[in-house]
């Protein structure tokens, strides 16, 4: 039996097997065979007399997108609370104070961004829980509105106070102070409390009625119950909005698709990891995430409305068919009867396959099992890979031998060094002398900015490699790799602009693994949110329920950046 990954990649090992054997005479009947683990596990099923009706959504994902969309608009319109706690779970808090460095806060706000439902950018966390919390309360405000006096508080600003609430004509100011007197690390304290006075000073000089809140009121979880009695106070009457007229505002904002696209990629993880609520909450709770509890509550929410759904349709998805067919084995509804069983792209595995294939070799008449991987290609975590059923190989699985395949084919020495050097900065990755059949004297890896004629163009630039590389080599074959699809078409709309005949490859670094092109040209390395490496904070909760990792920083980016550079035979950009 030979495992393999997806279709294309048994397909590939199919008609390799077809040519060798014929080539060496072998009989096709003695031929191994060669499925995906989802191909076995739906053979294994109708062995076992067990049900393998695939669900709708597994022929489309858009299917499965817009059944979650409908589960959570009936939620939000008939459960102010379910309401409450999506849009809640919308942003990822952040404690300002836990930054030691104005560079680092400069960073974070640089790269996420606070956009309240009243569709006002804010500069921080809590400012936004008060933005929302006066929206949903229909208190009508303006943010940041300018001042009745121009006078100054800061050289160089107009005074521009927090909040304005335009029904009572009164200001709203919060201030960044803990309950002793405290800022964060990179403010100067004294100079703050002085900026405090002065803004006090100048409502009372104008007569204008100034109401505060504190860092400390959030931090002691009472900032809305502070904010409601301000309201009282003023006389100012709470109109709640309806859950229809808010549901429209997350629709038109943005907020409902792209919590439905995050909570669909959890749903993914706890479908691959198999986690009970249990084990939710506990891999949320080590992670640190803020209000792992209410998390828990809506992920488990969502699991079992998935799994309803499935008995609804009396089908199974992709990983029911593994996990049912793991169960057959072991309850010996299937005798798995061969001698030798080989995996694929071992690097790739998830937790459940890997149960799946210790049954069949447990179950099995003690078959040999080889399985073939590259540790420094594990890049699909996020589909469940986990890289250290392969780094730890033999702590997992018991006695075995191990084989380096260390002889390339593809690319030279010079991509060779350079990627290796790189990937194996990790401790994790195994050690590996790479040798290859081509060999040149000087470098094949160039490190380019990304401007033309000094100004930032990192589309029109990739075209100039391209020109010049055809210039050079005109029978080239030439592919443009990036970390995010948006920058692929940006360089591809260019690459048609500018008139180029020949066909050009544009791949993301996950769709390159197994591709090759002469010259490869690798685009995107920037900071933040969409940068290389990726460094986007809100998806802090998937990453919590995905696999495990090392604790090499990027380490999973780091060998994507591998799986990049080593695509190109010739030369990489």
């Amino acid at each position: 039996l030979i495992l393999a990954y997806n279709k294309a990649a048994a397909d590939e090992l199919q008609e390799r097997l077809i040519k060798r054997s014929t080539k060496l005479g072998l009989s096709q009947d003695k031929s191994p065979k060669i499925m995906t683990f989802h191909a076995l596990g739906r053979q294994i099923l109708l062995s076992s007399n067990k049900s393998v009706r695939m669900s709708k959504f597994c022929e489309d994902s858009i299917k499965l997108e817009n059944w979650l969309s409908r589960w959570f608009s009936v939620q939000i319109k008939q459960n102010e609370k379910f309401m409450k706690i999506f849009i809640d779970l919308s942003y990822q808090p952040i404690n300002p104070f836990d930054f030691k460095t104005k560079e680092d806060y400069d960073a974070y706000i640089r790269d996420n961004e606070y956009r309240t439902l009243q569709g006002d950018k804010v500069r921080g966390y809590q400012e936004l829980l008060i933005s929302n919390w006066l929206y949903l309360n229909g208190i009508e405000f303006e943010y940041e509105a300018q001042y009745v006096s121009k006078r100054r508080i800061e050289i160089g600003f107009d005074y521009k106070p927090d909040f304005y609430i335009k029904d009572a004509d009164v200001y709203l100011e919060h201030f960044g102070i803990a309950r002793d007197g405290s800022t964060r690390p990179d403010i100067d304290k004294n100079k703050y409390k002085q900026s405090m006075c002065d803004k006090r000073n100048l409502h009372l000089e104008c007569g204008t009625t100034l109401i505060e809140t504190y860092h400390y009121n959030w931090v002691e979880g009472n900032l809305e119950e502070i904010l409601a009695e301000h309201i009282d106070n003023l006389g100012i009457p709470i109109k709640k909005r309806s859950n229809d007229e808010v549901f429209v505002k997350l629709k038109e904002s943005g907020f409902l698709l792209s919590g439905i696209k995050r909570y669909l990629k959890c749903l993914q993880a706890i479908r691959v990891e198999q986690l009970s609520d249990a084990e939710i909450n506990e891999r949320l709770t080590e992670q640190a995430i803020v209000n792992s509890d209410k998390y828990t509550e809506l992920l488990s929410s969502i699991h079992q409305a998935y799994q309803r759904e499935l008995l609804e349709q009396d089908a199974i998805d992709f990983d029911d068919m593994i996990i049912k067919a793991t169960k057959a084995v072991d309850n010996e509804l299937f005798t798995p009867k061969w001698s030798h069983i080989l995996v694929d792209e071992f690097q790739d595995i998830s937790g459940s396959r890997m149960n799946f294939l210790k049954k069949l070799v447990s179950k099995g008449s003690t078959p040999r099992l080889t399985v073939v991987g590259d540790d420094w290609q594990s890049i699909y975590r996020f589909s469940g890979g986990k890289l250290e059923l392969t780094t730890q190989f033999k702590e997992r699985v018991g006695s075995c031998s191990s084989t380096m395949l260390q002889k390339t084919f593809r690319y030279n020495n010079s991509i060779a060094e350079v990627a290796g050097k790189f990937v194996m900065q990790n401790p994790e990755q195994y050690k590996k002398d790479v040798i290859t059949h081509t060999q040149v004297d000087t470098s094949q890896v160039f490190l380019l900015d990304s401007k033309v004629n000094n100004e930032e163009n990192l589309s029109l630039k990739t075209v100039q490699i391209i020109q010049k590389t055809l210039k050079n080599d005109p029978q080239a074959n030439i592919a443009v790799i990036a970390r995010y699809r948006y920058l692929l078409n940006e360089a591809k709309n260019e690459v048609i602009a500018n008139n180029i005949d020949t066909p050009i490859k544009f791949w993301t670094f996950h769709g390159s693994k197994g591709l090759e092109a002469d010259y490869c040209v690798l685009i995107g390395f920037f900071q933040g949110k969409t940068g290389f490496p990726n460094q986007n904070k809100e998806e802090a909760i998937v990453e919590a329920l995905l696999p495990s990792m090392d604790n090499y920083p990027h380490s999973e980016e780091r060998r994507l950046l591998y799986v990049g550079l080593t695509r190109a035979k010739k030369k990489s950009y």
